[in-house]
This record gives structure tokens, C-alpha cells and sequence, in this order.
């Protein structure tokens, strides 16, 4: 929406116009009067001015306002007369007019000549700045095209110094520049190659190639098509014979003007890959030929290298060969060695019937005979005595028998044999020797997996061994101390059951309660007894019952506390617990956890029975990587130093009465068959007893 201003001396036609522009733009003022008109035009600066030509009054009339006007601003105008449109007036020509609308005003014509005349301001502005930027342009492309030329100076020294041949050439294909590169390369000095076509330095090979190049470079250049990077590779002849191959990478070579005159291109010597490469398809020319025996010899190789002792894959693998190579009969036979002789024993049979194969399960060799190529027969006449029979009563037409061979090793042999008679490409000999070195390296590999398993299995009987020599000695040095434990109260329980006979033999008597004070005795020496044989069934119970299962600790120990609970209160003991936020979750049996953990916390309650206030247990779990540890405290006070390293021998303690010292040799029995452990420790004044087990997932438990 445009801003107007009209000039009017007619009121009537002044509002005409004020209340028709209003509808498509906005008038921001009006005016009969010439002096008023100037002031507001000057203040307002609208975008159109809309004048009658001829004013009333006698200050000047719509052009001479025009002129005052862009004086001071450019402000357009558009002209409305009576009268014929003053053309010969040469004020015209300093003012900028944008239209004319004859009187009387026809609405059709009125806003025409105003749209036009907006229009055309749009049209001159938008131009105005399109100039703007093109000056710039122009200063800027100035400023680029001098740093340009010194780029230039400094490019074509580099280009002296490069390795590698560049050059430029035109749209005929014709050589402008090339650097002294092409003397290695190709053996021409710059100024015998420039001015010549570059089709004269093609091999014969790449001629006609590199004439279609050619032609459809020309093209790109007659259309001005900016084309990418192209690279080609593309034989040249070299000065004194022979060929030398380049990597030929071609950009456009444009004018300052951005125009495509030609080519600029730099070509790498890759004359050595390409002699390598050639030898390299030559030697798998062969595979090559048929995708087909590639995609067989990938499959062999990966079900072979999926598994640790590919053997049992055999039958299925030759009876695959056998079906996708089109086999009549696969033999595949495994070198043994019996005392001094050497012979072939069949491991596998794959012929075209499914009738079994009885014949042949075992072929004498002679070990002076080298057997490192393959044999092929194709006539009976090759075929030697012991196999001619079989030959016949096959029908065989063609055999051959593959070494399967292993860093110079004989480790069997691979035999294929045909009912039909064809010829057999030499690509086929060679999947087979690729087969043959497969099943020879899979035959090495079933060896050395039976002598790891063998040796697994004796190092196991070794442990076993030497567990079992632990255990004998475990159990010895037990039954010793069982032996001394026990004799202690037989020989009190013998010396209270003799005195009464020996005071009878002396003619004594014998005071009532000082028998009933004897049988006292003897019954608690009995029950030392009897609590020392529960104490080794436990722990002998123990070892027997191994049942691993996932187990919250921190229910467990819950569990434990619980069960604790009355007899750390009636001690007075303050029970503390740091348990880690999140759920500890170990791999061992319930019941014997919580035999673990009972033990311990029975430990600290009666060492802390007899501690002056205050008695404190602190149990703490957390985990660290994969462990879980439990820490159990307590602020008694410990065990002497010299003797912290019988603590886990069986009927030791520091309470002589109080227990039989089994406690902690059980715990660290149990630990130890789920692969924990036990450690004691000061800190301080607190004595520490840290288990340490291996983390279970949680997802041991399912969802839960």
C-alpha cells in the first residue's frame, strides 16, 4: 500500500479522489493550495504526488510545484489536465513525471495511471540497488583478478617443482601448457608436447576411449556446461616404447569471464599399481571365471570358522561340495600314523547314490612317496592295480585326488571322481586345492582342539588330585584336632567315672553329692563331646549342599537381624546399618548365607557381652565393578595380634567355654565354595570381618 498526496484546487474533485485512493492506498494529505501543498509534500515525503497542472491561484502551477519539490526531495508525480498534455514544455524534462490522467478523471484511468506509475518507482529502486551491487561486484572481481595474477606467478613455480604432470589444454584437445613432469613421466620434454593433441600420446589401447572423452568434453565446452571433477585412467606411450599409466583428473578451465575454454588436468603415475594389479588378476584370473565357486569356497571357509572343531561339519560340507560342484563321488581321507607305517584312513563318503560306500576305508602309502600335487586321472591306463577295480565297477570316466596340505604338511587327501568324461578347467583345480588347504587347515585344528581338550581334561585330574591331597590333608590335620579336642573330656569324663570304683576298692564311702556332682561333670563333658561332632557334620554338610541361586543380601541380612533381634537387645548392643541404595544382588544358597552372616553377628554379640557401654554393630554392603562386599563391625576388642592367623582354623577361639571354635572355619568353608572370601581386620578400634562375593545381575531373577 503506497502513500499518496493529492494537489487539487477543486474541492469537489479533491475529495473524489481523496475517497476513491483510499480504497487501494493510503492518502496522507491534501491540498488547492500551493504554498500548503510544497510545505506538506516536503514534510510528509509520500511516495506518489497526484497534481492538477493548472492551480487557481497565482503562485505557480502542478509543474513548477513539481520542480520546487525535487529541489529539496525526489518525490514523483502524476499530472492531471483539461487541457492537452504540454509536451513542448522543457520543465519537463527536470522533473520526474510517472503519468498523465485526463480530465474529466475516469476511475478505470485513475488508478491505471497511479498503479503504472508505483510500478515503475518499484521498477527503478529495485534497479538502483541492482546497480549498487553490481559496482561492488565489478570493484571486488577488480581486486580478486590482481590477486589473481600474483597467485599465478606463484602457481606456475610450484607447478615447475610437482611431481606430477599438469597441463592445460583447449577445446580441441591441444596441449597449451605442461610442466616438466612429462619428461619422467613419459620422456618429452614441455616444448615437444605443447601444441600437440593429447591424443597423440594415447596407447592404442584407450585411442577410441579417449576420443568419445574427448568429444564429449567438446560438447561441454560448445553449451558453456560447467562440469565436476572427472578422473579417468588411461594408458600414454612413453618416448622409448612401452606404455606408462596415469590417473588423469580433469577440471574446467575457465576465463576471468567464466568462460569454459578447455581443461586443466594433472595425471599420477600409476604405472606401478597397474603392474601389479595385472599380476594380481592373473593369479586369481582363475577364480575369477566362475563367481560361482568363490560364493562355494566363502561358505566352506565360514561354517569351518564358525565353531572350534569344525569336524563334525564334514559330512554336511562334502556332501555339499559334492551337490554344488557337480560330483559324482567325494572321498575325503585323513593321514594316520600306526607304529611305523603310514596309511590314508576314509573319514567321509559323498557319492551319487545312497547306497553306503564300503570300499576303500583304509589306503597303505609309502612315507618315501612325496605327495605334494594333485593327481588326476583321466584314462584307466593312469590309474594304478589296487584302484582298478574300483574304477570299473564305478564306471569312473575322470578322478582326481587333492593333497590336503598345511605349511608343508600332509594331513589326508580330498578324491573326486566323475561317471561322465568333460574337461575340467583349471580354475576348477584350483578351487579344489583352495578346498584342500580349508579341510587340511580344519584337520589341524580338530588336532590341536583334541590335544587342548586332553589337556584340559588331565589338568583337571591333576586339580582333582590335588584337592582331593588338600582335602587329606585338611582332613587330617581336622581328625587331629578332633582327636585332641575329644580326648580332653574322655580322659575327665574316665578319671570322674573311675574315682567312685577306686573309693569303693579302698572301702571309702562315697558322699551322695559328690557322686551326683561326677555325674554333673560327665554329662557336660558328654555334650563337648556331642557339640564337637555337630560342629564337623555342619561343616561337612556344608560342602555336600551346594545349590547356587540368586539371593538379595540385603534381605538375607534382614532375615538374620531379625532372627538376632531379642538377644541384641537383652545385650544392650546399638545396631547400626549403611546398606548400599541399590539392591545387591550375590549367587549362593539361602539358608547357608544366612548361616554366614549369623555366624559372624553371633561372633561380635558375644565378644561385645562383657565390653562396657557403648557396644555397637555396624554391618555395610556396597558394590564395587563386579563384587559385592559386606562388611561386619563391631568395637570389641579384636584379636591378638599373634594370633589373627589361626582365626579360620577349625576349633579355635578366643572364649575357651563358650564355643567350640568351628564358627569361622565353617564360613569360610561355605564362602569359599560359591568363590568368596573372608578377610579379618583392625581399623582403629573396630574389629572388621570384609566378605567379598561375586556380583549376580539382576537379571538373574526374570522381570524381578
Amino acid at each position: 500500500m503506497a502513500r499518496i498526496y493529492i494537489v487539487e484546487d477543486e474541492a469537489a474533485v479533491r475529495l473524489f479522489l481523496e475517497s476513491f485512493l483510499k480504497k487501494h492506498h493510503e492518502v496522507v494529505g491534501s491540498s488547492g493550495n500551493f504554498d500548503e501543498a510544497y510545505q506538506e509534500i516536503l514534510e510528509k515525503q509520500p511516495d506518489l504526488v497526484v497534481s492538477d497542472i493548472i492551480l487557481l491561484n497565482k503562485q505557480g502551477d502542478g509543474i513548477t510545484l513539481a520542480e520546487k519539490v525535487n529541489q529539496k526531495s525526489w518525490i514523483p508525480f502524476v499530472f492531471m489536465t483539461a487541457i492537452p498534455f504540454p509536451k513542448e514544455d522543457k520543465r519537463f524534462f527536470s522533473i520526474p513525471v510517472y503519468g498523465y490522467i485526463p480530465k474529466p478523471i475516469d476511475e478505470q484511468r485513475l488508478i491505471s495511471a497511479v498503479e503504472m506509475a508505483l510500478w515503475r518507482i518499484h521498477a527503478e529502486k529495485q534497479l538502483e540497488v541492482f546497480t549498487l551491487r553490481l559496482q561492488k561486484e565489478i570493484e571486488k572481481k577488480k581486486e580478486l583478478e590482481q590477486e589473481l595474477r600474483h597467485t599465478l606467478h606463484h602457481h606456475e613455480r610450484f607447478l615447475e617443482q610437482l611431481s606430477d604432470v599438469v597441463f592445460d589444454m583447449d577445446g580441441e584437445g591441444r596441449i597449451l601448457f605442461v610442466n616438466k613432469a612429462v619428461e619422467v613421466f613419459l620422456g618429452y620434454t614441455p616444448e615437444e608436447v605443447q601444441g600437440k593433441f593429447i591424443l597423440d600420446f594415447v596407447s592404442e589401447d584407450f585411442l577410441f576411449f579417449s576420443r568419445e572423452l574427448l568429444h564429449l568434453f567438446q560438447e561441454d565446452i560448445i553449451a558453456q556446461k560447467i562440469f565436476e571433477e572427472r578422473v579417468y585412467e588411461i594408458s600414454f606411450r612413453h618416448k622409448a616404447g612401452g606404455v606408462r599409466w596415469g590417473r588423469v583428473n580433469i577440471v574446467p578451465l575457465l576465463t576471468t569471464s567464466e568462460i569454459l575454454i578447455g581443461g586443466r588436468g594433472i595425471v599420477y603415475d600409476i604405472t606401478r599399481e597397474k603392474r601389479q594389479q595385472e599380476r594380481l588378476e592373473t593369479q586369481l584370473k582363475r577364480l575369477q571365471q566362475e563367481k560361482h565357486y568363490q560364493v562355494i569356497v566363502r561358505y566352506v571357509l565360514e561354517r569351518i570358522n564358525q565353531t572350534v572343531d569344525p569336524f563334525p561339519l564334514f559330512p554336511r560340507l562334502i556332501e555339499f561340495l559334492r551337490s554344488s560342484l557337480n560330483i559324482d563321488g567325494i572321498l575325503l581321507f585323513r593321514k594316520t600314523q600306526e607304529g611305523d607305517k603310514s596309511f590314508f584312513k576314509r573319514l567321509f563318503c559323498a557319492c551319487y547314490e545312497t547306497r553306503p560306500c564300503q570300499r576303500f576305508l583304509r589306503v597303505d602309502i609309502d612315507d618315501r612317496t612325496e605327495f605334494k600335487r594333485i593327481i588326476y586321472w583321466w584314462k584307466r591306463s593312469q590309474v594304478p592295480q589296487p584302484f582298478v577295480s574300483y574304477w570299473d565297477e564305478e564306471r569312473i570316466q575322470k578322478a582326481v585326488i587333492c593333497p590336503l596340505l598345511f605349511e608343508e604338511k600332509l594331513f589326508g587327501a580330498l578324491v573326486c571322481f566323475w561317471q561322465t568324461s568333460f574337461h575340467l578347467e583349471r580354475s576348477f583345480l584350483t578351487i579344489l586345492q583352495i578346498l584342500a588347504h580349508i579341510f587340511a587347515q580344519a584337520i589341524r585344528r580338530h588336532d590341536e582342539w583334541e590335544q587342548y581338550t586332553l589337556a584340559q581334561k588331565e589338568a583337571l585330574e591333576q586339580r582333582l588330585l590335588l584337592e582331593k591331597a588338600q582335602d587329606m590333608v585338611s582332613f587330617g590335620q581336622m581328625m587331629s584336632a578332633i582327636a585332641h579336642e575329644v580326648r580332653q573330656p574322655l580322659q575327665s569324663i574316665r578319671i570322674l567315672s573311675e574315682s567312685p570304683l577306686y573309693w569303693y576298692k579302698e572301702g571309702k564311702a562315697i558322699p551322695y553329692e559328690k557322686l551326683l556332682q561326677n555325674m554333673e561333670k560327665i554329662t557336660q563333658r558328654v555334650q563337648r563331646i556331642d557339640g564337637i561332632i555337630q560342629g564337623m557334620r555342619q561343616a561337612a554338610l556344608a560342602v555336600a549342599t551346594v545349590k547356587p541361586e540368586p539371593v538379595r543380601l540385603h534381605e538375607v541380612i534382614d532375615e538374620v537381624l531379625d532372627t538376632l533381634q531379642q538377644e541384641i537387645v537383652q545385650e544392650t548392643i546399638t545396631l547400626q546399618k549403611s546398606l548400599s541404595p541399590v539392591d545387591i544382588v550375590v549367587r549362593f544358597h539361602t539358608a547357608q548365607l544366612v548361616q554366614v552372616i549369623s555366624n559372624i553377628v553371633v561372633n561380635a554379640i558375644r565378644v561385645l557381652k562383657n565390653q562396657p557401654l557403648p557396644r555397637v554393630i555396624r554391618l555395610e554392603t556396597e558394590r564395587i565393578n563386579d563384587k559385592a562386599i559386606l562388611r561386619v563391625r563391631d568395637n570389641g576388642p579384636g584379636i591378638p595380634k599373634e594370633k589373627e592367623k589361626y582365626i579360620f582354623e577349625p576349633f579355635f577361639t578366643t572364649q575357651p567355654g563358650v564355643g567350640m571354635g568351628i564358627g569361622l572355619y565353617v564360613v569360610k568353608r561355605l564362602l569359599s565354595l560359591y568363590d568368596a572370601t573372608i578377610a579379618y581386620r583392625r581399623e582403629g578400634e573396630e574389629t572388621v570381618f570384609e566378605m567379598v562375593f561375586p556380583y549376580e545381575e539382576k537379571n538373574s531373577f526374570g522381570n524381578g
